[in-house]
């Protein structure tokens, strides 16, 4: 089982084993993580699936994953800057698994900060 960690999100503590900090609504190929996120609000939807989630969020994900139409109720919160004080032995980000952070990691989004061309 994993333990519950720590996380800070601005002066809130959230004490939950599984968060994500989102500005799309999917990841990979089609497993939807974060229904209202818009990548274009300049806002971080952070996804928090709780402890006691687990077993019926690993159920929607294999549901998805098997082409299945599924529904979660997923906790978000918005926000512009998400700070990360983490204690845990190990997170991911984009899809690459890191070390224990030596100090606070802050995140932060803006909005229309780049401009495509086509």
């Amino acid at each position: 089982m994993l333990s519950t960690n720590k996380y800070f999100i601005q002066r809130e503590q959230i004490d939950e084993s599984n968060v994500h900090s989102k500005n799309i609504p999917y990841i990979g190929p089609n497993l939807l993580l974060a229904p209202e996120a818009v990548i274009d609000d300049g806002l971080l939807d952070i996804v928090i699936v709780k402890e006691e989630q687990h077993e019926d969020f690993a159920a929607y994900i294999q549901k998805l994953l098997k082409g299945k139409t599924s529904v979660f109720p997923f906790k978000t919160l918005k926000t512009q800057i998400v700070n990360i004080d983490y204690a845990g032995s190990y997170m991911h980000i984009d899809d690459e698994l890191m070390l224990p952070l030596r100090e606070p990691m802050t995140i932060e989004v803006r909005k229309n900060i780049l401009q495509l061309l086509m």
